[in-house]
């Protein structure tokens, strides 16, 4: 008999596809093949990582080198992988895209050297994977080098070499053909072989190649055996010396083969010397120089073969005065605000150990004590205008010298423009021309050039700038003043025709010109002595709402008309409020 039942599975939200499954039959607890089920597996599947996680063995890494290290899962997906390099760098944490399971690379920097273990740890939803490997962290092999590449000969020597960094490091060392097996280490990047017999003078081949586990190095060179250099020395008999004086420098030594000299003035200039190959010092070398610039200079001379280096060194003195030196500076410059002005120590040869005081003579200047550069301007902010006395004195153990050049900040020129109280002038009578300047300087620092259009030509004033427009030109009863420095000079004409006249006023200073002109009609005009004036007398009488009213009437004549033109006489009636009668006369 078959029992039929329900059957109830836990809820299992994630399966995997590749281990086995586990199912609770609630049916026939003898045969679990009276139990009617059905599975549905995840689409996509959620895979379990199941297979290795693969990293490379990895025994040896470069100090301070980017490290790869290389990814592979057999199989997984929806995971994700934590870093833990071991070396006390924070976690890193990837997932299925930048580190996919068929394979990808890694890449850490390990700051000091030692055994770290690395370790990834992979999981999904199902599973997780874990794998380590031991990372060894050495140092790179870096400037490999001989100590020397020469030996005295006659006598016994030991190969010597050096690098700056490297360990665990092996030598194959080949000299003159043959392997050298036997060296020890002198310090922590210094080694030499066992002794090797003395040579005559010969040139021999050498070959170093060294290696660690993350680098090697190479050193292909010529071994010499020569004389050494004994006792060199470096001599001048001048310590003390002028400009453009020669002088000797003298290099010396008691023994020594193959040697190169090389002499370094300090000056910027240098000499060398190279002896000829198998040859004995047997004689000094003198080395001549000429100094330009005065100073203090330290001469090197380094004397060197393949057994060793040498530097030996003197000082001289080379004198030059400060005397020479000539100051430069403009006489003017202007003013924006504010006035830029350079001062410049000229001279072809810089003085010995000088000192410089500077003071730009405005009243807040104080001394300076910059460092003398010759043929380099030094600049300075003038914040007005006026006339200063920059100083300077520079001094060295030759002699003094003191710099005075005076200087005048100039006013911009600026908004010249005409204001004259009439628009035309009248024919045989003077007419004023008033010219003003927004700004500008005056007096000896600026002329102001005149043509009034008359054939007459051009009139130069010294500027006075001193009227301002308020109280001398009132334009159709308004005040035309401005704010800042305006200031208007005034000059007369006097024209003996009636053709319109071109006035023109330029202004000059030490540094630019403006210039303004204006048109100026000539006609017929009147004086007080061409008009005769006639009146009726004084007439009084009531009108009815006053007590009485004042009448009269002026008559004008022109006499100097030719032909005495007579206008209508003008009529004037005023109350009698406004009239005072006063002994018979109004």
């Amino acid at each position: 008999m078959y029992i039929y039942a329900t059957i109830y599975l836990p809820r299992i939200p994630h399966r995997s596809t590749i281990m086995p499954q586990q199912y609770i039959c609630q049916g026939s607890p003898t045969d679990p093949q009276l139990c009617h089920y059905t599975i549905f597996a995840m689409d996509p599947p959620q895979m379990y990582i199941y297979a290795t996680l693969y990293l490379p063995w990895i025994p040896h890494r470069s100090l301070g080198t980017p490290s790869t290290i290389n990814f592979t899962l057999s199989q997984g997906s929806d995971y994700t992988c934590t870093w833990n390099f071991g070396d006390n760098t924070p976690l890193e944490v990837t997932d299925e895209t930048s580190t996919p399971k068929t394979g990808a690379s890694k890449l850490h920097t390990y700051k000091t050297t030692g055994d770290f273990i690395l370790t990834v740890n992979c999981s999904n939803k199902v599973s997780t994977v874990v794998e380590k490997v031991t990372i060894k962290v050495l140092e790179a092999i870096t400037n490999l080098r001989m100590v020397s590449l020469g030996a005295q000969k006659g006598q016994d020597y030991a190969l010597e070499w050096t690098t700056d960094s490297g360990e665990e490091i092996t030598f194959v060392v080949i000299y003159d053909g043959v392997s050298l097996s036997s060296y020890s280490s002198v310090s922590k990047y210094r080694w030499k072989t066992s002794l090797q017999p003395g040579r005559a003078a010969s040139s021999i081949p050498l070959s170093i190649k060294a290696s660690n586990p993350v680098s090697q190095a190479n050193i292909s060179a010529t071994f010499q055996i020569l004389s050494v250099i004994v006792n060199p020395t470096l001599t001048t008999v001048k310590v003390n010396l002028s400009s453009h004086e020669l002088v000797n420098f003298t290099v010396n030594m008691d023994s020594g083969s193959d040697v190169t000299v090389v002499i370094d003035y300090g000056d910027g200039e240098s000499s060398k010397y190279d002896q000829p190959l198998g040859v004995e010092w047997v004689k000094p070398v003198v080395f001549q120089h000429t100094y330009v610039n005065g100073g203090r200079f330290t001469v090197t001379a380094t004397i060197s073969n393949a057994a060793g280096t040498y530097k030996k060194s003197v000082q001289v003195l080379v004198l030059v005065s400060v005397l020479a030196i000539e100051c430069q500076m403009v006489d003017h410059s202007l003013y924006h605000p504010p006035a830029y002005v350079n001062l410049t120590f000229n001279s072809s040869v810089m003085p010995t150990e000088p000192t410089l005081t500077l003071n730009w003579g405005e009243p807040q200047s104080q001394d300076l004590n910059p460092t003398l550069q010759i043929n380099v301007p030094y600049t300075h902010t003038f914040g007005d205008t006026g006339v200063f006395t920059v100083t300077a004195n520079l001094s060295n153990l030759l002699g003094h010298k003191t710099c005075q050049k005076s200087i005048t900040i100039v006013e911009k020129l600026s908004g010249p423009s005409f204001h004259n109280k009439f628009t035309a002038a009248a024919k045989g009578l003077p007419f004023s021309v008033t010219f003003c300047l927004y700004r500008g300087p005056s007096l000896d620092l600026c002329n102001l050039t005149f043509n009034f259009g008359d054939g007459g030509g051009d009139q130069i004033f010294p500027r006075q700038g001193n009227q301002p427009i308020s109280s001398c030109c009132l334009i159709d009863n308004t005040n035309i003043a401005r704010s800042g420095k305006d200031g208007c000079d005034t000059k007369n004409v006097t024209y003996t025709d009636t053709t319109t006249k071109l006035i023109t006023v330029t202004a000059t200073s030490y540094l630019e010109t403006v210039t303004d002109s204006v048109s100026v009609p000539v006609i017929i005009g009147l004086r007080a002595s061409d008009i005769e004036v006639t009146s009726s007398g004084n007439q009084f009488g009531g009108f009815g709402f006053c007590d009485n009213l004042f009448l009269f009437y002026l008559s004008l004549k022109v006499v100097s008309s030719p032909t005495s033109q007579i206008f209508p006489p003008f009529y004037f009636l005023l109350p009698c409020v406004l009239s005072k009668k006063k002994n018979g006369h109004l």
